[in-house]
């Protein structure tokens, strides 16, 4: 099966969560191809969870976007790299868990491509702080260096189609920059995918 590889350019939190639901829906409708989509933040933006009521944590003074997927808060900031799959839900294996390990699998090539002994979280220690903000503690499939959440990832599943949004927090990766961050992301899916026997549009 072909994916498609869309690279964006800087969008508004609105704009980006509306690309997003348009290929979940098209897949859903099964029109389009599975996709890798790498994309970044024209202003300061803050998305929440779909079913989160983040007036309660941040005040109703505070701009939020709501995310088709769920999870915390997240703070997103130009310059940063988010990325998010869309494929079939067939394509994975089945259960929610086994799904988001095997996404998450490419992600951690990528980040030890760049030098972090990235895996996946397992151990409660790792499991601390506020869950209403995402990067406070990863739940057992998501990414982690030395115990550290690096990447969040929640999904929307639908009867076809399954939408992963991923978010990094480039603090915890210093000296990775959004362009070798997008280098790698690329790399490790197209490797991922030809393992599958599928390939990676460019």
């Amino acid at each position: 099966m072909d994916w498609r590889l869309i690279i964006d350019p800087p969008r508004s939190g609105a704009e980006n969560m509306a690309a997003d639901r348009a290929l979940f829906q098209a897949l859903e409708n099964k029109q389009g191809l599975p996709a890798l989509r790498l994309y970044s933040w024209s202003e300061p933006a803050i998305t929440c969870g779909y079913n989160q009521k983040p007036a309660k944590v941040l005040g109703p003074a505070e701009s939020v976007v709501r995310r088709p997927t769920g999870g915390g808060l997240v703070f997103h900031h130009p310059g940063e790299t988010s990325f998010t799959v869309v494929t079939t839900l067939a394509s994975l294996p089945a259960g929610l868990i086994p799904a988001y390990q095997e996404l998450s699998r490419p992600v951690i090539a990528a980040l030890r491509s760049l030098g972090w002994a990235a895996k996946l979280a397992s151990s409660p220690e790792e499991k601390r702080g506020d869950p209403q903000f995402c990067f406070a503690y990863p739940a057992a499939y998501e990414v982690v260096i030395n115990g550290e959440k690096v990447v969040g990832a929640a999904q929307k599943r639908g009867r076809n189609a399954l939408l992963q949004q991923s978010a990094v927090d480039f603090e915890k990766i210093p000296g990775v920059s959004a362009a070798q961050f997008v280098a790698a992301i690329k790399g490790a899916f197209s490797e991922w995918l030809v393992a599958r026997g599928e390939r990676l549009l460019d």
